[in-house]
């Protein structure tokens, strides 16, 4: 069964779904996953069907848009921010710590949201387990390799602009993080 829930991160409400196993009982006591996707995916691109596959394997699975994107809240909206991402997460262990039909939580990451995952699981000792699905582990020499150091220098520098003009008039500037047609 699959049903809408948010929570909060420092003020932010963030939206999940939350999956959870035929015959679900909320005086039993489940495993309960962190399921999130790719780069600037929302949950139903890619993690809510994971996490029903998880819930149809017994565990309490949660899908959840990142702040900025889908359907929770954060302004400038598709602001990609890792810190904020793991800030997110630990979020959301904190969410389904709190359900009493829940016993432990892990996360299973894919894409991009292995290498949040991978941060969450290093410093957070409430995640008792993590996966990956073709992971994108993300460090300074992948995207040098990805971008080059002329392509990373202009990145940083386009964000920065961005950022002034979104704190100066409120607009938005979206910066393309990759394309199929730049070679």
């Amino acid at each position: 069964m699959k049903r809408k829930i948010n929570f909060d991160r420092e003020g932010l409400t963030l939206v999940g779904d939350l999956f959870t196993p035929d015959g679900f009982d909320e005086s039993g006591h489940y495993q309960a996953l962190i399921v999130q996707g790719s780069f600037t995916s929302v949950k139903e691109m890619m993690s809510n069907a994971y996490a029903q596959k998880f819930a149809e394997q017994g565990f309490v699975a949660l899908a959840f848009d990142y702040a900025h994107y889908g359907e929770s809240a954060g302004e400038p909206r598709q602001f990609e921010s890792p810190a904020e991402k793991l800030s997110d997460l630990e979020a959301a262990v904190t969410y389904l710590s709190e359900q009493p039909y829940v016993n432990a939580v892990g996360m299973v990451g894919v894409c991009t949201s292995a290498s949040n995952g991978a941060y969450l699981a290093a410093q957070d000792p409430r995640v008792k387990g993590f996966a990956t699905v073709a992971a994108f582990l993300a460090d300074e020499d992948t995207f040098k390799l990805t971008y080059g150091e002329d392509g990373i220098a202009q990145r940083l520098a386009d964000a920065a602009a961005a950022r002034r003009t979104f704190e100066q008039t409120g607009e938005a500037t979206t910066i393309t993080v990759y394309s199929e047609a730049d070679q």
